[in-house]
């Protein structure tokens, strides 16, 4: 018995069709593996570099006036702070930062104490800047950069004296000392840095001859401070 001849074209245009399938899928899958060969993760973030910022914050202290004769006052100052800072990190194949930081702030930390035993007389402090340089070390974590940080610190201190509403004597000095604190820094891109820290300063004291209408005494200064920042790391 004869059978009918087979149907050819049709069984030729489907193996046409699964030929063809299997080369746009095989196609699809190096495609993908060559992504994954050629694609390689992100570089760790490179910290070493000068940088340039902003900085605003606020401050408080503790300032103590001392009478030879034992009369005393604390004009204890607060307020805000703002001003610019600049330095240069090295990172560390260890993964440690070092650097060193420097920083100048104009500032309206200022206060008024009484005389406990004479009340009719206060004192004003008042802070118009300060200074400081820093050394930094820290360790990478990729973007962030926690550290510490501690150097010599400069403040422009002025006290004055009024008996009621009569004004007495004005003094001011540049008071030097020493600060410690510590932050942590983010890498929001390549170049932009943010930053944000806690410090505290002890700038010493000054001593002052006597006047005509005021006797010999002391101020010292010492303030703490939280600061903010921006910087450009070049």
């Amino acid at each position: 018995m004869l059978l009918p001849p087979l149907r050819t074209e049709g069984a030729i245009t489907l193996r046409k069709y699964f030929i063809a399938s299997a080369l746009l899928a095989a196609s699809v899958t190096a495609a993908k593996a060559a992504d994954v060969v050629v694609q390689e993760p992100d570089a760790a973030y490179d910290w070493s570099g000068p940088y340039l910022g902003v900085q605003a914050g606020y401050g408080w202290g503790k300032s103590g006036y001392r009478v030879a004769n034992g009369a005393f006052a604390d004009p204890d100052p607060d307020g805000f702070i703002g001003g610019a800072y600049i330095g240069y990190n090295k990172q560390l194949d260890s993964g440690l930062v070092l650097g060193v930081d420097a920083d100048f702030a104009f500032s309206q930390i200022d206060g008024a104490g009484v005389f406990p035993l004479s009340p009719i007389f206060v004192s004003n402090g008042d802070v118009n800047w300060n200074a400081a340089v820093r050394a930094r070390i820290g360790y990478r974590y990729d973007r962030f950069l926690p550290y510490i940080a501690g150097g010599i610190a400069i403040a422009d201190y002025h006290h004055d004296l009024f008996f009621g509403a009569t004004h007495e004597d004005d003094f001011r000095d540049i008071y030097t000392g020493w600060t410690i604190g510590g932050g942590v820094e983010y890498a929001v891109t390549g170049n932009l840095l943010l930053r944000g820290e806690y410090r505290y300063s002890d700038f010493g004291s000054a001593s002052f001859d006597a006047t005509p209408r005021t006797f010999e005494h002391k101020v010292n200064l010492r303030t703490n401070d939280f600061r903010i920042g921006i910087a450009y790391k070049f």
